[in-house]
């Protein structure tokens, strides 16, 4: 009896390892990755609170007719997205209006991402809710007739708004080609710093209004210097959108470059700042951390 049971209980686990073996299996062949091996130039994101349209020129991607230089790592979180999808298990027919219903895949629910080369279609996604974990979520994919749950979360992916993908970048200048700085202040004053030569022969000198027999601190002026070499906001405005009293005027002289930015205050509880500079045509907001540099007065870079 003893050895009928051993034999009864190794058959089972026998049986029992296949079982799991098939299972595994199975689900591995449900498991399907899309690729996209060619180059993307053109994204194009169709959603209920407004289309997107991304396109590739020069090396540098754009958003829409207005050309608003997109951001390169924004960008790139949407070309691996869509380059790579993994599908986990097939969830149903995409003719059932039923399993369309469920996950959200249909018109008015769905984001539908059409990722071109030139004039060739690549792949076209529509992607529906999240899953029920915010990891993962449910696509179709290239009008095909499966409904697929997939390990990355597309809907999140593709979800943003213009000014979530949009460069926040004004400019960047090489801070050691800055020669000089030229400021007008709200009284129409004006002083201008600047510096020549390296080293042993650096010299600093001040032109402007009531300047006269007063030295600058070369330390205090470099140190400004470097912080002015680069701006990034944190809002964009259209053009005419806002408006407010004119500060003063910084024009920034680096190499050949003369980059200008005006400064305006809004009137509000909390001081609001914004700019117009000569690198955009849309004004942007200065962020609080950014204001003081561009608020300096002659005094600060005097002895």
């Amino acid at each position: 009896m003893k050895a009928r049971k051993i034999v009864l209980l190794t058959a089972d686990v026998i049986l029992l390892v296949v079982c799991i073996v098939q299972f595994i299996l199975s689900k591995k062949d449900n498991v399907k990755t899309f690729t996209i091996t060619d180059e993307v130039t053109q994204i194009l994101i169709e959603k209920a609170d407004g289309d997107i349209n991304l396109v590739k020129e020069n090396n540098n991607w754009f958003i829409g007719d207005k050309k608003y230089p997109a951001n390169q790592s924004s960008v790139d979180v949407l070309l691996n997205a869509a380059s790579s999808v993994r599908a986990l298990d097939r969830m149903g027919s995409a003719s059932n209006e039923n399993i369309i219903a469920k996950y959200e895949l249909g018109e008015g629910k769905n984001i539908t991402v059409t990722v071109k080369n030139s004039d060739k279609t690549l792949r076209v996604l529509k992607i529906g809710k999240e899953s029920s974990t915010g990891t993962q979520s449910y696509i179709t994919v290239d009008d095909g007739s499966d409904v697929y749950l997939i390990s990355s979360n597309l809907h999140s992916s593709f979800s943003k708004s213009v000014d979530d993908l949009r460069s926040k970048n004004i400019f960047t200048l090489d801070k050691n080609s800055i020669s000089g700085v030229s400021v007008v202040e709200p009284d129409e004053s004006t002083w201008t710093v600047r510096r020549s030569g390296e080293g042993e022969n650096l010299a600093w000198t001040l032109s402007g209004t009531d300047v006269e027999e007063k030295e600058v601190d070369g330390a205090a002026t470099t140190d400004w210097f470097n912080t002015l070499a680069t701006l990034s906001t944190t809002k964009w405005y259209d053009i005419g959108e806002v408006s407010g009293s004119k500060e003063r005027t910084l024009k920034i002289f680096s190499g050949n470059k003369t980059v200008t930015v005006d400064l305006y205050s809004i009137e509000a509880e909390k001081p609001t700042y914004y700019a117009i500079c000569s690198e955009t045509p849309y004004p942007f907001e200065i962020p609080s951390y950014s204001v003081q540099k561009f608020q300096k007065k002659l005094v600060d870079v005097l002895k």
